[in-house]
């Protein structure tokens, strides 16, 4: 019984940390402030939040350009 309810308990924690690692952000491409590209992209180890990978600028003039993610 100590035995099976142990398995379980690493089975679930095996579980749990694997999908804990995968996050998702939502990213738009942006030319002369108007989003003309929009799409999925997971993290990797080289960034640890969404907004790591933003590469965007904003100017009253021109508005954004670059990618923004959330």
């Amino acid at each position: 019984m100590k035995k099976t309810c142990i398995i379980l308990s690493l089975i679930a924690l095996i579980g749990l940390s694997a999908t804990s690692c995968n996050k998702s952000c939502s990213c738009k491409v942006w030319v002369a402030g108007v989003s003309v590209d929009s799409y999925e992209v997971e993290l990797d180890q080289s960034a640890k939040k969404c907004k790591d990978l933003n590469t965007f600028v904003e100017s009253e003039k021109i508005g954004k350009s670059g990618l923004e993610c959330k």
